[in-house]
């Protein structure tokens, strides 16, 4: 509860907020994407860590764990949509291992981002919730 709460806090100060202001600019339907789930190696984050740099002398977290703060991420915000009327996208199931997390394929050369073969599923998954 206490991370969940961390959580929405923080993205309520530069999310949440934003998402619900900009939905009122539209009639249409609003579609919140999720992020892409976790690179399980750490090696992966050691190689290209960008944003997380200076925060790697104690270590990158065991994927498990950072598998659970995804989960608990995506939860606040999926609420969030639902609160709002907002379709919110999971990852795309064919994009994610047993385990839910990215498959390599779709790594890019970032800890946290995902490559433009997987921007083809999230186009495809956003036209099929938009039915188009």
């Amino acid at each position: 509860q206490l991370m969940y709460q961390f959580f929405h806090n923080a993205l309520n100060l530069r999310i949440l907020t934003a998402t619900t202001n900009l939905r009122r600019f539209f009639r249409g339907t609003t579609v919140c994407v999720s992020t892409p789930p976790i690179i399980p190696t750490p090696e992966h984050v050691r190689r290209f860590p960008n944003t997380f740099k200076d925060k790697l002398q104690n270590g990158v977290a065991p994927a498990p764990i950072r598998k659970k703060l995804f989960d608990l991420h995506s939860r606040v915000i999926a609420e969030h949509c639902e609160k709002d009327d907002i379709i919110y996208l999971p990852p795309p199931a064919e994009a994610v291992d047993e385990a839910g997390c990215l498959l390599e394929k779709y790594w890019a050369n970032d800890p946290t981002h995902a490559n433009a073969a997987y921007g083809a599923l999230l186009q495809a998954q956003i036209a099929k919730a938009l039915s188009l």
